[in-house]
């Protein structure tokens, strides 16, 4: 973050002149952080002063007048300024609590801080939710002193590691081009003309103007002005015409289209030196104002007309009509600019003098002194609001707009200076000295951070007096009697960029920035519009490394893991840590999920342990462990949580996918891919992500062997799969779905990334209740593929821009990339900068195709991938249960054997879920049978009784379809899996086909508890039943113990 200058109130110009001189000790330091500045002006006086509140002008007055910068990194904050601000922050504490809600906090400081995103209400409350980072909706002087000292810090060193845009030594000219000016070059412009195509304007001392190409600087025109020197040029804002001034006191206007003369101004008193042109303010005839600055001293305003009686083709079209004149210099006006975001004229002089004067009131404002010597010119920076002059004294002087006291002084010329062009895209201010010497300093840190020299030596004149920065390509035109080129590079330091493999790269919508970790602890802010760094802090976990991410519910914080189990949470705007989890583990945290449940917001962190732990939200600096969720047989690698329902999702290394309620920390069911024969390196389950709004209960995971599969958790079908990888033995290690559920991208271990349309997978469901079953009719279709990374991607994610939906990826290559979702290349954060709203800016043009390799990879993927086996959009069982009050239920079996004869087909039955009609809460409690760790034995199934009748139904692969029937009368039974048909009359079960039935039942009791012992010769580890119980009045918990035997009533632990 760029911590950027002192801005005044939100007055439209600078006050008068002040008639007494402030102590020079009471000066304001700029207070640079966050982007963000002091203003330090305390005289209010002004139109805009009235709209202001009495508080408002209370609290602006106790800031002094004057600014004095204070450069140096030794003392980047001075504690004066923190007094300042402190009063300022108490006084709008009205109620005395020593915290500002919002509304208190944008009235407090409303023109009196600039952010990045400026200093409306809008850019002040984002700036209070960066210091508000627990979002306790307050902040206190503590919270935010600490938060302007930390990003201070932070944004002088961001300023040191970011990418420099360096100049290259432009090339020799050619010798005796019969087009070059015959004098020395005294002015560069550039104009658009009436056909777009864009020009080169140069001015000469041999009373010429020459039109170039800036493609090749071949020349186009040349126009003939007289025989006294050109002085000065400009393109007129509303005709879209040509002026120069030149030494014979005139101005005169040509015509773009066909460069013939189409006015003038005659009979100036004095030469004309520089001249501006702008659209006056509130005027509604065509009018344009013409400002001279001229060798006598005087400033001069001139209204520009068109005579709308003269002929099309005369000479005398345009004609000027003096409005205003004042002798502000002893000496020469050597340069002249109008600033529009202020309405005010500026002029230099060399009289060592800068002048401030007001464009719509026509008075001067203030005298700008320090020079020693004549001043000779001068750049003006809208973005920070100061004016870098420069002159014979061979120094850069910057001022403060609002003040008369010099900012900071940039001292390195041997030679005076002669042109300043300010490049705010960059932070730059680039000065052109007499020795033909180019410099480039930084605004914010004010160093020179590269000096390039014109090796070439001119006859007429050795040097160089006029400078043009070509924004659109981004370069630098000099010329001395012919133009050249200086062109940009960027060269980066090693450091802008990670220097480490990245961990995560996560985009934030609430502010419009990525947020990236690495390997080594290191933590980056970015800006996602333009790809600059803006903030940074390191070590984030010592000497671990920094293995997981994920910001909090309010994405005004960051909470990373590390290899040895350790979360801390991060303010990521300051770098602040606030919390850190007590955890017992020290195994790997692979993810960081953070879920706001009815009443508390809580944090989960899961990893190498095998377990989801739940932390809450609080303040504290050290939060304990709540509860722990286990059962997992292997390490966990992902988690998801869906959206507006309390269901978390964890993704583990053995393939299964455990589905949990946040609320009672049971498991709803576990997805597993039974009979799957592959490799174990091609079982894990990477990376899962829930899809967005109606679709939200619908789960996408990718797995290590190059599938992409979509689950319906709630009911436990398997939706869709899909090969996603480029080549065969690749993983599916990201998966992110756009919001509008219209895009999925994958990426694999190869650095390869896959768009695809998720319109085309033909999503039914019967209900809008989101637990109701899905169908899956399409599936999804591939948009674009292309090569990334040279290593294995490892994070991906939409990011739904202001200008569009663009795809953010990270990888172990150390590198950041955005694009578009069409595989074209933005940038890489860290080596480029860029516009989301002008392509031209971007890496790239287009997407860079497959090479042929690649190409016959994926073709030999596409015809060797294996196949499903089974239809996904189909259960392979069906199961229908009757109304509750029918007591009825029908089971069948679609193996085509008995599983007796085919325990395989068995296996692969589909795990259910049933629940019944009625729109009540259920309980789900998961029977496994065969853990590890366990002998094959008895299970027992507890059910809290209700005060109506309950239905269970619970059915599993290779186990049992059996009915229960609670409270009154309790029942359930086991048998072998058979193909037969059962009903369920007055609590007995009617056997129709022959299998081994082993019942108990239970009457009516306050506690039913029933021991089922249950047939396990023929189950797997992974074979699973599950239990839903529903109720029409109440919530119907339910509890599992898995054992031996039935341990001793009253002695029974959760599993």
């Amino acid at each position: 973050m760029d911590f950027k200058r002192f801005m005044q109130g939100p007055g439209p110009r600078p006050p008068a002149v002040e008639t007494q001189e402030p102590d020079e000790g009471e000066a304001l330091q700029t207070l640079t952080q966050h982007g963000m500045q002091v203003d330090c002006m305390g005289n209010q006086d002004g139109p805009a002063e009235g709209n202001a509140s009495p508080r408002t002008r209370q609290r602006r007055g106790i800031i002094p007048s004057s600014t004095q910068f204070v450069s140096s990194s030794e003392d980047p904050l001075h504690s004066d300024v923190l007094d300042k601000v402190r009063t300022v922050f108490q006084l709008a504490d009205a109620d005395g609590s020593g915290r500002l809600a919002p509304e208190e906090f944008v009235e407090a400081f409303a023109g009196i801080l600039q952010t990045e995103e400026g200093s409306n209400e809008e850019a002040l409350l984002k700036l209070f939710c960066r210091v508000d980072a627990n979002s306790d909706g307050t902040i206190d002087w503590d919270e935010f002193s600490q938060f302007m000292l930390l990003e201070n810090q932070g944004s002088l060193f961001v300023q040191e590691l970011e990418s420099a845009v360096k100049l290259m030594p432009p090339p020799a000219a050619s010798v005796g081009n019969v087009n070059d000016h015959t004098g020395t070059i005294t002015a560069i412009i550039m104009a658009r003309l009436p056909n777009s195509a864009e020009r080169y304007v140069s001015c000469s001392k041999d009373g010429t103007v020459k039109i170039w190409n800036p493609k090749d600087l071949s020349h186009v025109r040349t126009i003939t002005t007289g025989s006294t020197w050109v002085t000065s040029a400009v393109i007129t804002p509303l005709s879209h015409k040509l002026a120069v001034t030149t030494f014979s006191r005139e101005m005169k206007v040509y015509d773009l289209g066909t460069f013939e003369p189409c006015g003038k101004i005659r009979d100036i008193e004095y030469a004309p030196m520089s001249m501006d042109v702008w659209i006056p303010r509130g005027r509604r005839e065509e009018v344009e104002l013409v400002a001279f600055g001229d060798g006598g001293g005087w400033l001069r305003v001139y209204e520009l007309k068109l005579n709308p009686l003269a002929d099309k083709r005369s000479t005398d079209r345009f004609f000027g009509t003096p409005v205003w004149s004042f002798q502000h210099h002893k000496d020469w006006i050597t340069s002249v600019k109008y600033l529009s975001d202020i309405s005010t004229i500026v002029a230099s002089s060399l009289d060592c003098t800068l002048s401030m004067n007001d464009a719509e009131q026509r008075v001067p404002l203030k005298l700008l002194e320090g020079h020693t010597k004549g001043v000779t010119c001068f750049g003006y920076s809208p973005e920070y609001k100061l004016i870098a002059s420069g002159g014979q004294d061979r120094r850069i002087i910057l001022w403060n707009i609002f003040s008369q006291k010099p900012l900071a002084t940039l001292q390195g010329h041997a030679s005076s200076v002669t042109a300043i062009v300010v490049n705010d895209s960059t932070n730059q201010i680039l000065s052109l000295g007499h020795d033909k010497t180019v410099k480039v300093w930084d605004i914010r840190n004010h160093k020179c951070i590269d000096t390039v020299s014109d090796t070439e030596y001119y006859k007429a004149e050795d040097t160089l007096n006029a400078m043009l920065f070509d924004v659109k390509r981004q370069q630098v035109v000099t010329g001395n009697q012919s133009l050249k080129v200086w062109s940009q590079i960027v060269s980066n330091n090693g450091t802008a960029g990670h220097g480490a493999p990245v961990t995560r790269a996560l985009y934030n919508s609430l502010f419009c920035e990525v947020v990236s970790g690495d390997h080594s602890g290191m933590v980056s802010v970015w800006s996602a519009a333009t790809g600059k760094l803006r903030f940074r802090f390191y070590k984030t976990h010592g000497g671990h490394r920094l293995t997981a991410m994920a910001f909090d519910v309010s994405q005004r914080r960051v909470l990373t893991g590390s290899e040895a189990g350790g979360v801390k949470v991060w303010n990521f705007s300051s770098g602040a840590c606030i919390s850190e989890l007590a955890t017992s583990s020290q195994k790997e945290v692979t993810s960081i999920a953070a879920v706001h449940g009815s009443m508390l917001k809580h944090f989960m962190v899961a990893g190498w342990d095998r377990a989801v732990t739940l932390y809450e939200d609080s303040a504290a600096r050290k939060i304990g462990p709540g509860r722990v969720m286990k059962g997992h047989r292997s390490d966990v690698l992902d988690m998801a949580l869906m959206e507006k329902y309390p269901t978390l999702v964890t993704a583990c290394d053995d393939g299964d996918i455990w589905a949990w309620n946040c609320d009672s920390g049971q498991v709803r069911c576990v997805l597993s891919l039974h009979g799957r024969d592959l490799p174990v390196n091609e079982t894990a389950c990477e990376a899962v992500r829930f899809f967005h709004g109606r679709w939200r209960g619908v789960l996408a995971a990718a797995y290590a062997d190059g599938y992409v599969r979509l689950w319906q958790p709630s009911t436990g079908v398997l939706l869709l799969e899909v090969f996603t990888a480029h080549k065969i033995g690749e993983t599916v290690l990201c998966i992110s779905i756009d919001p509008d559920n219209e895009r999925v991208a994958t990426a694999d271990s190869a650095g390869y990334v896959k768009v695809w349309d998720a319109t085309t997978i033909g999503l039914t469901q019967a209900s809008t209740i989101v637990t109701a079953p899905v169908s899956c009719t399409g599936s999804l279709t591939e948009r674009a593929v292309w090569k990334a990374h040279d290593g294995q991607v490892s994070s991906l994610c939409w990011a739904a821009l202001p200008a569009g939906r663009f795809l953010l990826s990270a990888a172990h290559d150390k590198s950041i990339k955005l694009w578009d979702e069409g595989g074209v290349l933005v940038g890489t954060f860290g080596n480029t900068s860029w516009s989301l709203d002008d392509p031209a800016t971007w890496e790239a043009k287009e997407r860079q195709p497959l090479k042929e390799a690649e190409v016959y990879d994926m073709q030999v993927a596409a015809s060797t991938r294996p196949v499903p086996l089974s239809q996904p959009s189909k259960p392979s069982s069906e199961y229908e249960i009757a109304p509750a009050r029918s007591a009825s239920i029908s089971c069948t079996n679609t193996a085509s054997q008995p599983a007796e004869q085919d325990p395989a087909n068995a296996r692969h039955a589909l795990l259910d879920l049933e629940l019944k009609a009625r729109p009540r809460p259920s309980a789900v409690a998961a029977l496994r049978t065969g853990v590890s760790g366990f002998k094959p034995g008895y299970s027992v199934l507890k059910g809290k009784r209700s005060s109506q009748q309950v239905l269970g139904s619970a059915r599993a692969p290779g186990l049992v379809q059996s009915p229960a029937l609670l409270p009154q009368q309790a029942s359930l039974q086991a048998q072998r899996p058979c193909s037969s048909s059962q009903s369920l009359e007055s609590g007995k079960i009617i056997e129709q086909e022959e299998g081994q039935v082993s019942s108990v039942t239970s009457h009516s009791h306050a506690d039913a508890e029933v021991d089922v012992p249950m047939p396990m010769d023929s189950h797997e580890n992974n074979d699973l039943a599950e239990v839903a119980f529903e109720s029409d009045d109440e919530y119907v918990p339910t509890a599992l113990w898995i054992g031996d035997a039935a341990p001793a009533r009253g002695n029974r632990k959760a599993a």
